[in-house]
C-alpha cells in the first residue's frame, strides 16, 4: 500500500512510501538505490519489532518493558550479538534503565538458569550504581533505591559481594541490611 508520494523530497525523487512493512511503524521507502526504511517509534507495537529501540521509546511503558525484555532474552540467548550488547550497555552505563525495568530485570534473574544468572550479574556489575559519586541532595533517594534492591537481591540469595558491585553499597551496609531482614525490620 503506498501512502505517500506527495513531499516535495518524495515528488522530485519519484519515491513511494509503503506503511507497515514488514511491520507497524516501519515504512519502506521504494525507488531509492539502498533501501531505506523509516521507523516511527510511537506506531512500533510489538516487542519483538520494537526491541532494538528499546533505548529510545518514551512515554508507552507497557512496550518500552516488553521490548527492553525482548532484548535481554535476547542478549541472554545469544550474548555473541554485540549489537544487543551494545543497546544494553548503553542504556545501563547511561542510567536510562528505570526502577520498572530493573525490576523486571531482577524477576527475570529469579527464573534464569545459572548460566543465565551470570549473564544477568555481568549486565548489573556495569549499572552506574557501583560508580556513582555520592552527591549532596540526591544521596538520600539513590541510597534508598539502593537499598530497595540490594534487599530483592538478598531475597534472591545472591552473594554479598555481588550485591555490593551491583549497588555500590559497602560490604557492611548489605549485611546490616541482611540482619535487619532476619530480624523482620529490613
Amino acid at each position: 500500500m503506498i501512502i505517500c508520494t506527495g513531499g516535495n523530497i518524495f515528488k522530485t525523487r519519484e519515491l513511494a512510501v509503503h506503511k507497515g512493512n514488514p511491520a507497524p511503524g516501519i515504512y519502506r521507502v521504494l525507488g531509492e538505490s539502498i533501501p531505506v526504511q523509516i521507523m516511527v517509534l510511537k506506531e512500533l507495537q510489538d516487542p519483538e519489532t520494537a526491541y532494538m529501540f528499546a533505548v529510545f521509546l518514551t512515554g508507552r511503558e507497557k512496550i518500552r518493558l516488553d521490548a527492553m525484555m525482548t532484548l535481554i532474552k535476547k542478549h541472554l540467548a545469544d550474548p555473541t550479538s554485540l549489537y544487543r550488547r551494545d543497546l544494553l550497555e548503553f542504556k545501563i552505563k547511561n542510567q536510562l534503565i528505570s526502577t520498572e525495568e530493573m525490576e523486571v530485570l531482577l524477576k527475570m534473574l529469579n527464573q534464569a538458569n545459572e548460566q543465565e544468572k551470570a549473564k544477568i550479574k555481568e549486565l548489573l556489575q556495569s549499572h552506574p550504581f557501583s560508580q556513582e559519586v555520592k552527591k549532596e541532595g540526591k544521596l538520600e533517594g539513590k541510597l534508598e533505591e539502593k537499598r530497595k534492591i540490594a534487599i530483592k537481591l538478598l531475597l534472591l540469595k545472591m552473594d554479598v559481594d555481588t550485591i555490593a558491585k551491583v549497588t555500590g553499597l559497602t560490604q557492611t551496609q548489605i549485611e546490616e541490611l541482611k540482619k535487619q531482614m532476619l530480624d523482620g525490620k529490613p
